[in-house]
């Protein structure tokens, strides 16, 4: 069998995932995302010798057009574009879990300034803003007063980028001074994390400390329940302790796990290794 490791950087991840592949008796190809050239028309392109092609790409646009084209070509991908199409966005995402009937932290999209500092005050304060599109915690602002929103709303309006023309606002969520991290590989969690951080921001990128989170029966189900309304094979499941129980909110498509391996004590690489060449075997 032969993979193609579609990939932006080689991190450790994908070291991991190649070095993994190669020990199941699985030929691998990196392919940098940078070569791909993406043909719309399908019936002039020569299809690879690839018999999967697994999504590595640090850009979710670069994740998303690649792993389409190869998908035109009739090539298996991991994650699908559907998939990586979704978790790019964060409208999309909540969208597709809540019509499973999990539960999202309340949330609400607006095209103009206006209906967003009257979904600000209808919310209350503190609240969050959001990109739609982004990674790593970045451009998220806590509201906590009026002035507050009024600044960044006519900040977002100016700047000009349609990323910032699009307002998403969520309720905030009293953290106790953690999110959980969960990583689902099929049908199977094979571990989950504590990101611990004294800002309201938990990303490890941001400097949050990752701690050995235990798997419950409420995490398990409804990180499964998350994985499957994206569609996905391999992806990390974001969720939020609440007095009312745990609220999932986001997924991410490509997910990165060098800050939590050693905290889940599972070898995450030869897990996907694993399914991976199970998918093929099937």
């Amino acid at each position: 069998m032969k993979i193609g490791l579609l990939y932006t950087i080689m991190r450790k991840e994908e070291c991991l995932i190649e070095e993994a592949l190669k020990k199941l008796g699985a030929e691998v190809e990196k392919i940098d995302d940078k070569s791909v050239l993406c043909n719309p028309n399908p019936f002039e392109v020569k299809k690879p010798d690839f018999d999967l092609v697994l999504s590595r790409n640090v850009s979710q646009q670069r994740a998303f057009y690649s792993t389409k084209f190869y998908e035109s070509i009739g090539l298996r991908t991991i994650n699908s574009s559907e998939t990586l199409f979704i978790c790019g966005d964060k409208f999309l995402t909540n969208h597709a879990i809540a019509a499973k009937k999990i539960k999202v932290p309340k949330a609400m999209l607006t095209l103009h300034e206006d209906m967003a500092m009257n979904v600000i005050e209808k919310f209350g304060y503190p609240c969050v803003i959001k990109p739609v599109v982004g990674s790593w915690g970045r451009l998220i602002a806590k509201i906590d007063t009026r002035d507050a929103a009024e600044s960044i709303i006519e900040h977002k309006a100016t700047l000009g980028s349609y990323h910032h023309s699009i307002f998403y606002i969520q309720e905030y969520i009293d953290k106790p001074g953690r999110d959980i991290r969960a990583m689902v590989i099929g049908e199977e969690v094979v571990g989950a994390i504590y990101r611990n951080s004294k800002s309201f921001r938990t990303n490890t990128s941001l400097g949050a400390k990752a701690t050995a989170c235990p798997l419950t029966e409420e995490l398990k189900e409804l990180s499964t329940k998350a994985a499957n309304a994206v569609k996905g094979d391999i992806v990390s499941v974001d969720l939020f302790e609440t007095k009312e129980g745990l609220v999932v909110n986001e997924v991410n498509g490509v997910t990165e796990f060098r800050n939590s391996m050693d905290v889940y004590q599972v070898n995450v690489a030869e897990k996907m290794a694993q399914y991976i060449v199970g998918v093929l075997k099937k």
